[in-house]
């Protein structure tokens, strides 16, 4: 049980860490403490509280296809900012992509479209780090 919180803690960090190079919508002001806070609360919030809520919201997650766990990714995210001082999720922002004739624009996204871009790249780099290790 505690090999598991720990390995996911770590996996935690390293996405955080990863996301907040890639993308500046996050805020950590004491950057190595606040940030393996934010990953122990991440890691302690998937591990017990979120297959708890998601056996209660069981009936709704069956008709929305499973889209309830995404909504507690995002909530477990908000809470995170709540809860810890010093950790900030802000509006993010892509500054466009330009390659070969093959341009994407620069664009900003609102806060709440933040935390399902946030929680998505959270997810998809733990994912990836999970399976590389």
């Amino acid at each position: 049980m505690i090999k598991k919180l720990l390995k996911l803690i770590l996996f935690n960090i390293l996405a955080l860490y990863s996301i907040n190079q890639i993308s500046e919508s996050f805020i950590f002001a004491d950057e190595t403490q606040t940030l393996i806070k934010t990953a122990a609360f991440l890691a302690i919030f998937a591990y017990l509280a979120k297959p708890v809520l998601k056996l209660l919201l069981l009936p709704i997650n069956v008709i929305t296809l499973g889209a309830v766990g995404s909504l507690l990714d995002i909530f477990g995210l908000y809470l995170a900012q709540m809860l810890i001082m010093g950790f900030e999720i802000t509006n993010f922002y892509f500054p466009g992509f330009d390659y070969n004739g093959i341009i994407i624009p620069s664009f900003t996204l609102s806060t709440f479209a933040s935390y399902i871009v946030i929680s998505f790249l959270l997810n998809l780099f733990i994912g990836i780090i999970s399976w590389i290790i």
